[in-house]
């Protein structure tokens, strides 16, 4: 049946129906009749629909890419659909899918036996948990909150607020993507070579400075600790990229951690123990249920 006699309602949920941006475009090229359907009113909707699809949750995204110091980020925002901020979407989640490669491998570094591929679900919930965790970088991991500021109640309050948008579960999927991350961030060298200088594996020193390296490259966020990985392998670069920076960024570890302390004790509940049940898989993105 030629597709010229098909309702345009039908046409449009094949549309709705794809599950990336790829599968809409193709799908837009095949017939003048699809192309035309997809440059109607609905292209953005339907742009929107593949993303939320491909790369969501969108809701989340879209908290992350309008985030501004000129409004506190625990303050649900709503953006009009745009081809800018479908573009934006695009590329925040492309990096959240490289995530989904990366945490099978270093969640199940040691008991390797265990490690398979996400599913679903589970990789819907690691794109989330990147989302909100950058979210929380961009927000707090900034020159306006320098090294001094850290332990005021004020700056404590405001950093828990957005924590106080998710319920302790979902702090546990958060928390267990930093960890993940942590664990990429820290698999540099923590050794200084004497006999022979090979630049490749130059080290970071003893075991306490490697600690407050790994503490100053929290607070970059998931794009930024992807770069690195991509394209300095060498601590000289690393170095560049740090004192590209800013002031602020030296000798000032992350917060999350700290933040989500303060919050599990204002539940009730108790950060060790989450952090045990993260690492022993009772709880966070991939448990041992899945």
């Amino acid at each position: 049946m030629p597709l010229d006699t098909f309702a345009t309602e039908l046409l449009l949920q094949i549309f709705y129906s794809c599950n990336s941006i790829a599968d809409v475009l193709n799908l837009s090229l095949t017939c003048r009749r699809l192309h035309g359907v997809f440059s109607s009113s609905q292209k953005l909707p339907i742009l929107a629909n593949a993303v939320d699809a491909e790369f969501g949750p969108l809701e989340d995204i879209i908290q992350l890419i309008t985030q501004n110091a000129s409004q506190p980020a625990h303050v649900s925002r709503e953006a009009p659909i745009s081809l800018s901020l479908i573009q934006q979407a695009v590329e925040v989640g492309r990096v959240a899918k490289k995530w989904e490669e990366i945490y099978p491998i270093k969640k199940w570094k040691v008991d390797f036996e265990n490690r398979r591929v996400l599913n679903a679900q589970e990789r819907l919930v690691l794109r989330r948990a990147a989302y909100r965790l950058w979210l929380y970088s961009r927000a707090f991991h900034c020159q306006l909150f320098p090294r001094t500021s850290r332990t005021l109640p004020s700056i404590v309050h405001e950093r828990a607020e957005l924590l106080h948008n998710w319920s302790t579960s979902e702090l546990a999927e958060i928390e267990d993507f930093r960890l993940v991350m942590r664990e990429l961030t820290n698999t540099s060298p923590n050794f200084t070579p004497d006999l022979y200088h090979e630049p490749g594996t130059e080290g970071w020193g003893d075991q306490i400075h490697h600690y407050y390296v790994v503490e100053d490259m929290m607070k970059l966020d998931p794009s930024q600790v992807l770069w690195l990985r991509e394209n300095a392998p060498l601590k000289g670069q690393v170095e560049s990229y740090v004192r590209s920076m800013g002031d602020w960024f030296d000798n000032n570890g992350e917060t999350f951690g700290q933040t989500l302390e303060w919050v599990m004790n204002e539940r009730g509940g108790d950060y060790m123990e989450l952090h045990f049940s993260i690492v022993d898989g009772e709880v966070g993105i991939a448990t041992a249920k899945s």
